[in-house]
């Protein structure tokens, strides 16, 4: 998640009490002008709150805000299991009994035709075709 994308999570869309509404425009300008800079921010965040829920997208920008943090751990995870993915490949080449396969990859690799990258990922469809050739 970039900085700023942080920043505009800051605040839980869900701390949000949108039923007190009480406080007069003048009292919150008084207040952004106040220079307490948390405050401000925090007046401003609900300022902003309540013209997504008066215009519709508070529920909208809860469920891409739920989506942005799902995301992330879907990377992070997806990061993860290249990892192992990789150390397994490179396991499985090391064992004497798949000499044939390290020499095949090997070979490829020198030909620029293939990279443990390339292994790994999702789509490795052209690999096993060079196999199969």
């Amino acid at each position: 998640m970039e900085l700023s994308e942080k920043k505009i999570w800051r605040f839980s869309l869900w701390e949000i009490d949108m039923s007190d509404q009480s406080q007069s425009s003048s009292s919150r300008e008084t207040h952004f002008n106040s220079g307490n800079r948390e405050h401000n921010r925090r007046q401003r965040f609900l300022r902003t709150a309540d013209i997504l829920k008066k215009s519709g997208l508070l529920e909208i920008t809860t469920k891409t805000r739920d989506l942005i943090i799902k995301n992330n751990k879907l990377k992070e995870e997806i990061s993860k299991v290249q990892v192992e993915v990789e150390d397994l490949f490179l396991e499985i080449l090391n064992n004497p009994e798949n000499r044939q396969y390290k020499e095949l990859y090997e070979s490829l690799q020198a030909n620029g035709q293939v990279s443990i990258e390339s292994i790994t990922s999702a789509d490795n469809t052209e690999i096993l075709e060079l196999q199969n050739s």
